[in-house]
């Protein structure tokens, strides 16, 4: 028995378009706009503090809120072929099935929460990205192509 589970995550963006975004290697966070995350010419994306690549960097908030959802849709799932069982087991026999109905667990609602980072023109690729201020002083990895660039202007 084979069963698909399919769970959409809308994240958020920022009121300039910015989805925030967290490297699992250094903790990093910060903002890329949705199009050019999903632009197919963008092979990987770099962080841009320690210039690595990441496997994903959805937040812990989003990863947290994925497990939440899944465990009540398989807790719901569950609860649903107990009853189907109860149902064709019937009235009439030695054993019966029930079950109570689970109590999903609270699905926190996602926010494009970091309002300090500050949107970073990148001259190499001609991209934006927002990174914590600082990274103009002691320089950024271009999330884009990994080049290392000490002259961040910002736009």
């Amino acid at each position: 028995m084979s069963m698909d589970c399919v769970i959409e995550i809308s994240i958020p963006t920022d009121n300039e378009g910015f989805s925030l975004l967290q490297c699992s290697f250094c903790g990093e966070y910060f903002k890329v706009k949705s199009e050019d995350y999903n632009d197919e010419g963008i092979l990987w994306v770099f962080c841009p503090n320690c210039g690595l690549i990441a496997e994903s960097y959805l937040t812990e908030e989003v990863v947290e809120l994925a497990s939440v959802m899944f465990q009540n849709k398989m807790e719901n799932e569950i609860y649903q072929g107990i009853k189907k069982m109860g149902r064709k087991m019937g009235g009439g026999s030695l054993v019966s099935i029930s079950s109570q109905r689970p109590i999903p667990l609270h699905e926190s609602p996602l926010y494009s929460t970091i309002e300090s980072l500050a949107i970073y023109y990148y001259r190499c690729c001609g991209r934006t990205a927002k990174v914590r201020p600082s990274q103009k002083i002691v320089g950024s990895y271009c999330l884009f192509c990994g080049v290392r660039d000490f002259a961040i202007e910002q736009s």
